[in-house]
C-alpha cells in the first residue's frame, strides 16, 4: 500500500514518538512474516520491530513472557537491536535475563525454552523478577529512542510504500 511522502515526513519529523512508531510498524507489518529472514523487512525496520516485540512482551508479562512466547530464535538480533537503537539498559537487562537460564542460553525452539525455563531455580526466577523491574523503568523511553533511530535511518524505512524518488522535504 503506497504511503504519501508528505505523510511519511510528518510521521518522522512532526509526530509524537508513540504515534509515529506505532503507525510505521502497522504499515510495514502488512509485509512482515516471521518465516522470512529479518521478517522480510529492511534491516532498520527489523531492528525497530525486534525492540517493539521485546518491549511489548516484557511490558506485558516480563522476561518470562518474552522467552516463553519467542524462545531464543531472535535473541542475538534483539540484543543487537536494543544496542543499535540506543537502549543499552534494556540490552543489559535482556543479557542478564538470558544468563539466568540453566545453560546460560535460551533454546531457539519455544518448547525447549519452556522446558529450560521450568528448570530455573527459585533464585534465578527471583533475579528475573528483579530484571523485569529494572527493564520497566526504561520502557517509557523506547518510542522516543526508536523515533530517533528512524530519523537516522529513514532512507531504509518504508521503501516499498514510499520509494526514495517520491520523497521530498526534510532529508
Amino acid at each position: 500500500m503506497p504511503v504519501a511522502a508528505a505523510f511519511f515526513e510528518q510521521l518522522v519529523h512532526d509526530s509524537d514518538p508513540l504515534h509515529a512508531i506505532s503507525t510505521l510498524s502497522n504499515i510495514w507489518s502488512s509485509r512482515a512474516s516471521a518465516d522470512l529472514p529479518d521478517f522480510g523487512l529492511s534491516r532498520a525496520e527489523y531492528m525497530i520491530q525486534l525492540c517493539l516485540i521485546y518491549a511489548g512482551e516484557v511490558g506485558n508479562g516480563g522476561h518470562s513472557q518474552f522467552f516463553l512466547n519467542r524462545g531464543g530464535r531472535v535473541i542475538r538480533d534483539t540484543l543487537d537491536a536494543l544496542r543499535d537503537v540506543g537502549l543499552p539498559e534494556l540490552e543489559s537487562a535482556l543479557a542478564r535475563a538470558i544468563a539466568r537460564f540453566p545453560s546460560g542460553n535460551v533454546p531457539d525452539n519455544v518448547e525447549d525454552a519452556e522446558r529450560a525455563f521450568d528448570e530455573m531455580t527459585t533464585q534465578a526466577l527471583a533475579e528475573l523478577d528483579d530484571l523485569d523491574r529494572q527493564a520497566f523503568r526504561f520502557l517509557p523511553i523506547v518510542d522516543e529512542r526508536l523515533l530517533a533511530y528512524v530519523r537516522a535511518h529513514k532512507t531504509q524505512i518504508l521503501l516499498p510504500e514510499t520509494p526514495p524518488d517520491r520523497r521530498v522535504g526534510q532529508k
